[in-house]
């Protein structure tokens, strides 16, 4: 979808980083899934490293799905942290209501 994104023009600042920056395809990570998937990518670590293992887990004390989309389930440092530690600008979280 990105090159189909890219060729309708619909990525001009993508288009400009991958021509006068650094692009590479990029493996995904096992499982195949989401969360692992996006957190490989933002930590530069694999699941074994970063323990999101999967989108959900099941929780054995209320024994409800949980969703692996919180920091608190991040066991590695994420780059965008990292840039933002040093004063980049990144995009920030959005804030919960509930």
């Amino acid at each position: 979808y990105v090159a189909a994104a890219l060729e309708k023009g619909l990525l001009p600042n993508m288009k400009k980083f991958m021509s006068e920056g650094f692009s590479a395809v990029a493996y995904g990570a096992m499982p195949s899934f989401t969360n692992p998937n996006n957190m490989s990518i933002v930590t530069g670590a694999p699941p074994s490293a970063h323990g999101i293992s999967g989108n959900f887990f099941l929780n054995p004390d209320t024994g409800k799905e949980v969703m692996m989309n919180e920091p608190e389930f991040l066991r590695a440092e994420s780059i965008l942290a990292v840039f933002s530690q040093q004063g980049a600008k990144v995009v920030p979280s959005p804030q919960r209501t509930n």
